[in-house]
């Protein structure tokens, strides 16, 4: 079978796994497939639980922060408001404490800024980890006619992404190679920019914008393995060939530059931050208007077509850019 390498299970091995489950499939909108953000199980009355289960493994100075956002950004895809969050922190043996203080009061910090219930958890001090690791779940309830379903996604619909590609990974190698990147050129204030973008990887905003606007399909967000993976995954969830317009993907100028520094692709880059939207044509010039109203950019920048999965022009990451560096 071999050995497997860093990232995600290929889906080579994941796809089978996930088909040949058993479980209670009457009561699932939505079971586990590759691609799904989320899960949905009917609650009777109108009602659906949808839940999403998120870790951040990569280092990173807030990963209790970045592990609120990233599982409310999973939720938001659904059109649902993130509600009650569980977090399980593990730590290696002779963890600062002032560290572990730290991680917990930016979780706790996190959910209440976003008005999410910090519901409970775990704590952990492992030698099974070599640097913290946060493993969050999160759960919503909304009305069935609000959910959104990858798999209501069709033909002709346009696909529009937020912000950026690969804008959390650019403030990740900011924080974490910060000294190569100078060797390399880049300026000191250049560096703090691309710090801050840590503060623009929620999506909840712009979910909740497309969703009044009207017309969304699907949604999907950027993460592991950057805009190019999202959108194979995307067209994996909905059962839709996609038509990508590469050139239309925007991609910060500050982002570009980091990554030719570090010789990466930015498409394959860690992408939180952007939304992936499926809308229908029509809607398309309505919700990038209500965007850019909020100060959010969007651009279309392909179409899914027929049943099928086929993206032939998009690269394929096995593994995130970032591991090439970090």
């Amino acid at each position: 079978m071999g050995r497997l390498e860093k990232g995600k299970l290929p889906e080579a091995l994941l796809s089978p796994f996930l088909s040949g489950l058993k479980g209670d499939a009457a009561r699932l909108t939505t079971p586990p497939a590759v691609g799904e953000d989320t899960g949905a199980a009917e609650l009777g009355n109108g009602n659906l639980l949808v839940y999403t289960s998120d870790p951040i493994t990569f280092p990173a100075k807030r990963i209790g922060r970045a592990s609120v956002i990233i599982n409310a950004n999973d939720i938001a895809t659904s059109g649902g408001k993130p509600g009650w969050y569980l977090a399980t922190l593990l730590v290696p043996p002779g963890t600062p404490v002032p560290q572990v203080q730290a991680i917990l009061n930016d979780i706790a910090q996190t959910c209440s800024s976003f008005g999410i219930s910090l519901a409970g958890g775990h704590t952990e001090i492992s030698d099974a980890v070599t640097r913290p690791v946060v493993s969050g779940t999160m759960f919503s309830i909304i009305r069935k006619e609000r959910y959104i379903n990858k798999k209501n996604a069709g033909a002709g619909d346009t696909v529009l992404v937020t912000k950026t590609a690969g804008l959390e990974g650019a403030a990740l190698l900011a924080e974490e190679a910060g000294e190569k990147l100078v060797h390399e050129g880049l300026s000191i204030e250049e560096i703090d920019q691309a710090r801050g973008f840590f503060d623009e990887i929620s999506i909840v905003k712009e979910a909740g914008i497309a969703v009044k606007a009207g017309g969304v399909t699907a949604m999907h967000d950027v993460t592991e393995g950057g805009v190019a993976t999202a959108l194979r995954e995307l067209s994996a969830a909905s059962g839709r060939e996609l038509a990508c317009r590469n050139e239309a993907i925007p991609i910060h100028p500050l982002t570009r530059k980091i990554c030719a520094a570090l010789e990466i692709d930015p498409f394959g880059l860690l992408g939180s931050g952007s939304l992936l939207i499926c809308c229908k044509e029509e809607a398309s010039a309505s919700i990038i208007h209500a965007l850019r109203k909020a100060g959010i950019e969007g651009a279309a920048v392909g179409t899914l077509g027929k049943q099928g999965v086929c993206s032939p022009d998009l690269p394929e990451f096995p593994v995130d850019e970032i591991t090439k560096v970090l």
